[in-house]
């Protein structure tokens, strides 16, 4: 399958979601499949002994910082959406760039760069009014517009960077055009990055001895994470207290937190900065 096969189904699901669902429910299944992106990235962490001191202390300290973030903001769910809109949109790029395969050039700066502040601002200025969305979107599509025409003057367009300037004008249009709210601003990247990975693993093991195991490994999960998600959702009482600590929109901001911090591997960083564009 190629990269932009990828790409384009990885966005049907994502685009279904944010036009048919209600910010409610938007929220509701990105923390559920979430969720079961977590338990299966635990499994196979735990399966390949990456769980270690190294592992723990990456874990244990992000929990310190969680908590301290907490107490400072006096538990604000809003400055905890937009910490973490910036912690996953850094997450997003970094990953994005190594499914990718782009080698990081200084001239592919441009085509990041307006996706990388126009994110954070747009939840921002939604979160708390600060009114920083139309300079932000002035500089993005000046941004833009410097990586195209210089990638077309030296003959150099990258698959890659053009994808993330895409993304950036469509974050315009939703900004600007459809007014998308703040849940479904993160619902998009969330969920694209869910699909991404998954399609991402499914091609990487197709007619190979490990695809069964894996689509197994997933059904499982998931299913659990679903069967535990129902729970918290529609039967009140003391499993739902319980099954906040996961399904929460604050706990699960947090444990998004855990995922991305004890799942950093500096050898895909390195390869999104030396790899070659095999787009």
């Amino acid at each position: 399958m190629k990269m932009y096969q990828q790409v384009l189904i990885a966005l049907v699901p994502t685009v279904f979601a944010l036009v048919f669902f209600s910010r409610i429910w938007v929220v509701a299944v990105f923390i559920m499949l979430g969720q079961g992106h977590f338990f299966t990235a635990y499994l196979y962490q735990y399966r390949a002994g990456k769980m270690n001191a190294a592992y723990w202390w990456k874990f244990f300290g992000t929990a310190a910082l969680a908590a301290l973030f907490l107490y400072v903001t006096d538990a604000s769910l809003s400055a905890l959406i937009l910490v973490t809109a910036f912690i996953f949109e850094t997450h997003f790029v970094v990953d994005e760039l190594y499914l990718l395969r782009v080698k990081m050039e200084p001239l592919l700066v441009f085509a990041v760069a307006p996706f990388f502040f126009l994110y954070p601002l747009s939840i921002l200025d939604k979160l708390f009014g600060v009114h920083l969305t139309d300079p932000a979107i002035l500089v993005a599509l000046l941004s833009v517009s410097v990586y195209v025409a210089a990638s077309l003057w030296y003959r150099k367009i990258s698959y890659g960077g053009l994808w993330m300037a895409f993304l950036a004008v469509v974050l315009i249009l939703s900004v600007k055009i459809f007014h998308v709210s703040v849940e479904k601003l993160l619902a998009s990247v969330v969920l694209y990055h869910y699909f991404r990975w998954l399609l991402f693993y499914v091609d990487k093991y197709w007619k190979t001895p490990r695809f069964v195991p894996y689509v197994r490994d997933v059904a499982l999960v998931h299913a659990t994470a679903a069967a535990l998600f129902v729970w918290y959702w529609f039967f009140p009482g003391l499993g739902r207290t319980v099954l906040a600590l996961l399904f929460a929109q604050m706990s699960f901001y947090l444990w998004t937190w855990l995922h991305i911090f004890t799942s950093l591997r500096l050898d895909n960083f390195k390869l999104s900065f030396w790899a070659r564009d095999v787009s």
